[in-house]
């Protein structure tokens, strides 16, 4: 059980030189003043996840305080801080290990490797701080992903409602209530949150599976922010994301669940929200700044509010320290950028139903790729009958893989919906079928936005990039 839920909960000792601590865990730790003096002898400390002071910071008010004393705690160590979402921690990491005043002496690591050969980009960092840090990132690659923009929730439940195939699907979003109601409007579904983790009911079974073993056994998981890193869904049935976040760090930390193999391909779902949802959003955000406001200002008639019930609201804003409410700073940097996005996106959906579409797409680096054909209902309004049918099988068979039998019926029934929408082929053999070559010819030809990919005997349909080839 070392390394079950519990087990990991319980775990500090990998080996006599390897301890591993949650941020909680170690805040506590170094209260200890033995413990403290104990540190002088680390030579490397990995702070994994180190999105966490950010974006923990909305449910968690101690974020900017733990921060603020690990890096004088470790100043004898090697720091080095990894994450996948680094855009608002890496301002505050700066700021806090600036404190430090480590002389200037330039990086070196890695600078023998030729700009166009690295596998990662140097970041920029401010004037004002040292440069002993060398800050790396990776470059990700979002290209295996074909992405569909929806209205309506009730558009993604209709089609999931309707998929008989063996694909399964994964849902994320905020809200425990909203995520158990989606759930049971779904055939075979599954619903964890952050009580799942100690629950003894079939959530709890899920959530140990997920754990131990990467896979989930619905046809649909959904899921709140338990999932949004430090565990791996590992399954290639799993072809099928919904995402409802409106943070990049959460959203591509949740995208980031599913680990795809190089050749696999993944369909992500994006909701298009709308002026209102982002009004209501900006309300939430502004009501937040003015309770850190109080907090700030009045620390002790806060505190005094706070027993009339409105506590869960202040959550993440701060703690006390046994004397008065102390703000968490970064959870105020938070809402400052948050309220900003929404006021942006309140303002520009106003303008253009597909402006937050195309902010999570930029968020992936494939904003140059939105078009009118993303959207899940896209039919051309003068199309025939035949034409949007065709249209319906296509969109259907989006990023599965087919194989022998499968590629056979596929084949067929393209070809009879491709002749019911354009007719016969002219000096077309009576009972000849189609191959590759022909319906590759067809979707170019009729203009329909699918790109068939074959490698290996393996068939997957794709949507072509706006102005790509098929």
């Amino acid at each position: 059980k070392k390394y079950t839920a519990e087990g990991l909960a319980e775990l500090t000792e990998l080996s006599s030189n390897v301890r591993v601590f949650s941020y909680q865990a170690l805040e506590h730790a170094l209260r200890d003043i033995l413990f403290v003096h104990a540190l002088k002898k680390v030579a490397l400390v990995v702070f994994d996840e180190a999105h966490f002071f950010t974006s923990d910071a909305a449910f968690n008010g101690h974020t900017e305080r733990i921060l603020e004393q690990i890096a004088p705690a470790f100043s004898q160590a090697m720091r080095v801080y990894t994450t996948a979402t680094p855009d608002d921690a890496f301002e505050a990491i700066l700021e806090a290990e600036s404190s430090l005043r480590t002389p200037r002496i330039p990086p070196r690591l890695f600078m023998t490797v030729p700009e166009a050969e690295r596998p990662f980009r140097l970041l920029p960092i401010p004037p004002r701080v040292f440069w002993t840090i060398p800050a790396f990132e990776m470059k990700a690659d979002y290209s295996h992903l074909d992405i569909w923009a929806f209205r309506q929730e009730r558009e993604v439940i209709d089609m999931i409602s309707k998929d008989t195939s063996s694909e399964r699907w994964f849902i994320f979003l905020n809200s425990v209530e909203r995520g158990r109601k989606l759930a049971q409007k779904l055939p075979d579904a599954a619903f964890i949150c952050a009580e799942s983790k100690d629950s003894d009911d079939q959530d709890g079974e899920v959530y140990r599976k997920l754990l131990e073993e990467e896979k989930f056994d619905a046809k649909v998981l959904v899921t709140t922010a338990v999932l949004d890193n430090g565990i791996n869904i590992i399954d290639p049935t799993l072809r099928n994301v919904v995402l409802f976040s409106t943070e990049k760090a959460q959203f591509l930390q949740a995208l980031g669940r599913k680990r795809c193999a190089p050749d696999e391909r993944l369909r992500l779902f994006l909701p298009a929200q709308s002026s209102l949802f982002f009004n209501g959003k900006a309300r939430d955000a502004e009501e937040k700044l003015a309770m850190i406001k109080q907090m700030r200002e009045h620390p002790y008639a806060f505190a005094e509010s706070l027993i009339d019930g409105s506590k869960p609201k202040a959550q993440g804003l701060g703690y006390w320290n046994g004397r008065k409410y102390v703000v968490n700073g970064l959870a105020e940097t938070n809402y400052k950028k948050q309220l900003g996005f929404y006021k942006t996106m309140r303002e520009d959906l106003k303008e253009d139903p597909a402006a937050f579409v195309k902010a999570q797409m930029a968020w992936l680096g494939l904003e140059e790729q939105w078009s009118e054909e993303h959207w899940l209902g896209y039919v051309l309004e003068d199309e025939s009958p035949e034409r949007k049918t065709l249209q319906e099988f296509l969109k259907n068979r989006l990023s599965v893989s087919m194989e022998n039998e499968e590629v056979d019926r596929f084949c067929q029934e393209f070809q009879r919906l491709a002749e019911a929408a354009f007719g016969p082929r002219d000096n077309w053999k009576e009972g000849r079928g189609y191959k590759e070559t022909i319906i590759r010819k067809i979707l170019g030809e009729q203009g329909l936005p699918y790109r068939l990919d074959i490698r290996k005997g393996c068939w997957t349909l794709s949507l072509k990039e706006q102005g790509g080839a098929v």
